[in-house]
């Protein structure tokens, strides 16, 4: 453990280095003289302002690890590494001059008119936070999805199919803003993992044969000794098994997705759960959520580290703001399919007017400021994938 967090950390850091040394003698070579970004000090050499360096390490140097601690420490460091050469008075105006220091880095990459938006509707009482709306947890934790979800095809070699639940583990089981059981079957029917095994929790001597059979295949393969498997009383039972009202995408490539529940099936821990805490009607929510209001501030929440994915932690979700149509004479099954055939700016263009702009009175330039801002940074983190 030591020695991957010292690596990782040591491996940073010579970047930092090396990417900090080219970017100023760039600067120095085209001539440029913002002091925002460069200065010259004493001794006649020039050094990137603090502003100009955070922007640059927390949009340009990234790092993994199979121990997330290493990489928690490592963030440290190069944070702390961000204060070599500064002194008290350069920390003081960089945090004195730029109000929206504790906003997302992501700010850099906005201009004025959309930043002064997006502080415009953080103020704005009638916007609350999905909070306010839904409850967001984990999915449940297998300790082993290549043994306990199964495809159709396992399902019926090991004659499990009363012992088994439904699920949804990738974003592509999902094609609309609503989960039904035809779009379960569909995708058992392209025998994707889409049955989790789960049979009675009880001792294994009194399970049925083919239950007891399986659970014998999973001990010959050693699954039952993994961490997850290994501190549950009986290994082959996944715990906190509850049917959500709506799932949202833990990880997204696109836009967000907040998709109903019609079924009874759960999630694994690559898509978060939703509890609903109002009385609002749930199509009404999962409509509301089609705004660029909702997507522009998705992007700044959300976490990207790289390769074009914008991850989210359930809190990060609760985070987001999301208005409420108040009323609205939308076909759900429309917009619903305009969805699954991809056409999503047409189901936002339809949400955007009646919502932002009929009921919050937002202009039509503000909303289309806010398209921007969504789509600016989402084409710039799906950069990062080539």
């Amino acid at each position: 453990m030591t020695f991957s967090i010292l690596s990782l950390q040591s491996f940073l850091i010579s970047i930092y280095d090396y990417v900090f040394e080219r970017i100023t003698l760039g600067f120095v070579a085209a001539g440029v003289k913002d002091t925002e970004i460069i200065n010259q000090v004493f001794d006649g050499s020039y050094h990137l302002t603090l502003k100009a360096k955070h922007q640059i390490l927390t949009s340009n140097i990234y790092g993994v690890d199979l121990n997330p601690y290493a990489v928690e420490v490592s963030k440290f460091s190069l944070l702390l590494k961000l204060l070599e050469g500064e002194n008290s008075a350069s920390i003081e105006n960089y945090l004195s001059t730029h109000k929206h220091s504790t906003e997302k880095w992501t700010k850099y990459f906005l201009n004025e008119a959309e930043i002064q938006l997006l502080r415009k509707i953080r103020s704005d009482e009638r916007i609350k936070p999905s909070s306010d709306i839904m409850d967001v947890d984990v999915g449940i934790v297998t300790g082993r999805n290549e043994y306990f979800m199964l495809t159709k095809e396992l399902v019926s070699k090991w004659k499990l199919n009363p012992y088994t639940t439904k699920v949804v583990s990738k974003s592509n089981h999902f094609n609309g803003i609503v989960f039904t059981d035809v779009d379960f079957e569909k995708n058992s029917d392209d025998n994707r993992p889409a049955h989790l095994f789960l049979p009675e929790n009880k001792e294994y001597s009194l399970l049925p044969k083919v239950c007891r059979e399986y659970i014998v295949y999973g001990e010959e393969m050693g699954f039952n000794k993994g961490y997850k498997c290994r501190i549950r009383k009986n290994w082959y039972i996944t715990p906190s098994m509850w049917s959500p009202d709506a799932f949202v995408l833990r990880q997204v490539g696109d836009y967000p997705k907040l998709i109903l529940n019609k079924t009874d099936a759960s999630s694994t821990d690559t898509i978060h759960r939703v509890r609903f805490k109002t009385k609002v009607k749930t199509e009404i929510i999962a409509l509301s959520f089609l705004n660029s209001l909702t997507f522009a501030f998705s992007e700044i929440l959300g976490r990207s580290y790289g390769g074009g994915v914008l991850t989210f932690e359930p809190t990060e979700i609760e985070e987001i703001p999301l208005p409420l149509l108040l009323e609205h004479k939308f076909d759900f099954k429309e917009i619903d399919a305009l969805i699954r055939m991809r056409k999503i700016e047409e189901a936002m263009d339809i949400i955007d007017k009646e919502l932002l702009i009929k009921q919050l009175k937002f202009s039509e330039s503000e909303v289309q400021l806010l398209r921007g801002i969504w789509k600016k940074l989402a084409d710039r983190r799906n950069g990062r994938r080539n």
